[in-house]
């Protein structure tokens, strides 16, 4: 067996080593047994029925000495 040969199945094995791995990490997922977006935390509650919550305001200060509050770059709606 030349190196060549040799080299082609290390490469192989090693690929389907690493599918094989792939597989049995995603089967519950891959064969429907599971759910699709996964398990999500406790106390979880999704972005689109959480309230917004404003920062509070704070003050910086600049390399050149002036200040800047949160407050100032507000958006008005």
């Amino acid at each position: 067996m030349t190196k060549k040969q040799r080299g082609y199945i290390y490469t192989g094995f090693f690929i389907s080593v690493v599918v094989l791995l792939f597989l049995f990490n995603n089967a519950d997922y891959l064969f429907g047994s599971a759910e699709q977006n996964g398990p999500y935390p406790p106390n979880y509650v999704p972005a689109a029925q959480k309230g917004s919550a404003t920062a509070p305001d704070f003050t910086l200060s600049t390399t050149d000495g002036k200040k800047l509050k949160l407050s100032d770059y507000k958006v008005k709606q």
